[in-house]
């Protein structure tokens, strides 16, 4: 069993179980999926319903990097939205080529255990550290704290979580 090296007050195993909940939902909707459904359109008109699934890998994968740039006070970048939400549609599409309905999960759980070892080392002090985030996503924008940050994991799946509802219900696609 790991030690809270912050002690009491902190949020972290608030978290902790919140990103494991995020990883078991994860994995029910995965397991759900077909091949077909892999292959179908989504609720979000760029991606099919596997490249959504490959798109939820995204937040946990960065979340290393962007704790690092918080702790580090370093600057963020400020593309223009529609400069970042057509760059991610397209890395999204690029990541997701590769991918499998099998090969998926592997790629979340490597992420999962990333967010997880780097939530061990936030320090009680350290929760409320943030940087000025731009309005490329409005649930990561403006102040961004470490605490936000690594809640912000289960924000994205619940939103891209819906979006392949929509996808598998036939509905149409939002822009």
């Amino acid at each position: 069993m790991e030690v809270d090296p912050g002690g009491g007050g902190s949020p972290r195993e608030e978290i902790r179980a919140e990103l494991e909940a995020t990883r078991e939902a994860y994995h029910a909707l995965l397991d759900s999926l077909s091949e077909e459904d892999w292959k179908s359109a989504s609720g979000n008109p760029a991606w099919t319903v596997g490249q959504v699934m490959v798109h939820m890998t995204f937040a946990p994968r960065m979340l290393p990097a962007d704790v690092g740039l918080i702790r580090r006070g370093d600057w963020m970048p400020r593309l223009p939205a529609f400069l970042f939400n057509w760059s991610n549609v397209l890395m999204t599409r690029w990541m997701a080529r590769k991918e499998t309905i099998h090969s998926v999960g592997a790629l979340y759980d490597a992420a999962h255990a990333s967010a997880l070892t780097v939530l061990v080392t936030i320090q009680d002090d350290e929760w409320e550290l943030g940087r000025e985030y731009p309005d490329w996503d409005p649930m990561l924008s403006g102040y961004v704290t470490l605490e936000r940050l690594f809640r912000y994991l289960t924000l994205h799946f619940e939103v891209h979580r819906e979006q392949v509802r929509q996808g598998l219900a036939g509905a149409t696609p939002t822009p």
